[in-house]
Order: structure tokens, then C-alpha cells, then sequence
């Protein structure tokens, strides 16, 4: 109980998203921040998303309930 979980996701809204894709070719799974808490939403936590200032990085912190 109160254990925690973070999980990093690009966003879809990342602004460096077709330079990543053309120039560096990292063809990764981009998610909303409704995808991403969606993806977790079964899973019986209490979920947030949280991200850093650019809003390139999604976090998905899962808290475990009692």
C-alpha cells in the first residue's frame, strides 16, 4: 500500500516529434495524455499525469491503493 510507480511516455504534442522521426529516425509510440492514462486505467491505482515544462515527456505516476 502506497507504493508508487512512474512511467515515461513521449506526447503526441511533442514539438520535436518529425525531427525525431525524420532526422533521428526514432519511430516511437507517441501518446495524449488521455491515452496514456487510459493504458493504466484497469489496473486498480490511482493514476495522474504529470509532465515537465515542454510537454515532450508524459509521466504516469501510479499510486497503489490500500
Amino acid at each position: 500500500p502506497g507504493g508508487q510507480l512512474i512511467i515515461e511516455n513521449f506526447s503526441k504534442s511533442n514539438p520535436a516529434l518529425a525531427l525525431m522521426n525524420l532526422a533521428w529516425d526514432w519511430h516511437l509510440i507517441y501518446r495524449s495524455e488521455g491515452e496514456l492514462k487510459s493504458l493504466f486505467s484497469d489496473l486498480g491505482a490511482e493514476i495522474t499525469i504529470e509532465k515537465e515544462d515542454l510537454g515532450i515527456n508524459l509521466f504516469c505516476v501510479l499510486r497503489k491503493i490500500e
